[in-house]
């Protein structure tokens, strides 16, 4: 039963994929953002484990970048209705390599403070997810909306089965001797460079009506 229905889901999304064209690379960057949220949780959480009061750490480590998304989702989404899509896009995923590689720094020089402040800002400047579901909303005809939102939130659930594996075999195949807590930090500010090529190459942006009032009436 369960391969009947893989089956027709790969049929479905086969039938779309022509709608989905203009959202592909919001998609692909929102599946990108999330393998790094994926392989480096779990470093965060064996970090803060071995820290001196390591369930402080291990709380301040997995709520501060959350704290920062739900800051800075409502700010991004007005960004993008005023700049486009692509640039703050762009803008995000820039931020968001320089974090990774801040991040990356902060543990190499075994700052738990910095680490934190640092996820915080990237949580507030994260906006593949926002990007994502606007551009869904821009080109997809609105009957269709929930099945591509579906689509939409396929994206993450994959990169977390995928992420962690990822990261599990660099450990293994590199010995666990070998590993640094900073080098999946450091990988995803590169993945996330490729990520800004790719939107900037093949990203097209749909003209946003602004709207009358002043943009800080929306904040």
């Amino acid at each position: 039963m369960m391969i009947i229905d893989l089956f027709i889901y790969v049929l479905i999304m086969k039938y779309d994929m022509l709608s989905i064209k203009p959202a592909l690379p919001s998609l692909i960057t929102l599946f990108f953002a999330y393998i790094g949220f994926s392989i480096t949780t779990p470093v965060l959480i064996d970090l803060s484990l071995k820290a001196t009061n390591h369930y402080f750490w291990l709380t301040i480590m997995m709520s501060s970048y959350p704290i920062g998304a739900i800051l800075g989702a409502n700010l991004i989404g007005i960004m993008s209705d005023y700049l486009g899509r692509k640039k703050t896009l762009l803008v995000s995923l820039l931020l968001s390599a320089i974090c990774y590689a801040l991040a990356g720094v902060a543990i190499y020089h075994q700052s738990m403070i910095w680490l934190a402040c640092i996820r915080l800002l990237q949580g507030s400047i994260e906006g593949s997810m926002v990007i994502a579901q606007r551009t869904i909303a821009d080109t997809i005809p609105q009957k269709k909306h929930s099945r591509f939102f579906s689509y939409l939130y396929s994206f993450p659930a994959t990169a977390f089965i995928i992420g962690p594996n990822i990261l599990a075999y660099n450990i293994i195949s590199q010995n666990q001797s070998n590993f640094s807590y900073a080098t999946p930090f450091w990988f995803q500010s590169i993945i996330m460079l490729g990520c800004a090529w790719l939107v900037q190459a093949t990203f097209a942006d749909y003209h946003q009506e602004k709207s009358s009032h002043n943009w800080k009436e929306d904040i």
